[in-house]
Order: C-alpha cells, then structure tokens, then sequence
C-alpha cells in the first residue's frame, strides 16, 4: 500500500498539471472503489469500518495508530505514517531509478 499511494500521488500529480481531467476523475473512481471495497470488507469481517482484520488477532503486537507493543514507548501517528511513506518513497526511487 505505501508504494501504491506514492505512485497513485504521483499519477495524480501528473494528470492534474496535463489537465488530464477524464484520467483523473477515471483515477480517482478507481480509489473510491477501492476504498469502499476496503471498507465493506473491514465491516464484513470485524464488524466495524475501521478495524483491519489482522487487528482481531490477539498479539502483543497492535496495529494502527497508538502504541504498537503494550510494553513498549513507540506509538505510531500519523506524522510516523507519512515519514514512513517518504522513506518506501525514496526506498523505491532507489530500486526503481536507482541513486544519482
């Protein structure tokens, strides 16, 4: 998911300057679908939209937002999601294009 929404930004960005206006509404369709298939699968399982399934397995490992592992001081926001974008970013630039 992380290298799908740098590529979905960057496709995004590209036919939003080309004034590609049937590509991006055709774009962003797809990632309404996308997200509500998401949604209804996350309600089919857990019984709520926001609740992943892997969150029903009982871990000392949480995902989401909050503290991670129930001893531990890493808590997970959403500034440490979009730093961790910028890094599968970059990470992707390099395997893709590789360094400069």
């Amino acid at each position: 998911m992380p290298v799908g929404t740098v590529l979905v930004a960057v496709a995004g960005l590209r036919l939003l300057r080309g004034r590609r206006w049937i590509p991006l509404a055709l774009l962003l369709g797809l990632l309404t679908l996308w997200a509500a298939a998401l949604l209804a699968y996350n309600k089919a399982v857990t019984g709520a939209f926001a609740t992943l399934p892997w969150s029903l397995h009982p871990d000392s490992e949480h995902y989401g937002f909050g503290k991670v592992w129930e001893g531990g001081d890493y808590a997970h926001s959403l500034l440490r999601g979009l730093e961790n974008m910028a890094v599968v970013g970059v990470r992707f630039n390099a395997w893709w294009l590789g360094w400069p």
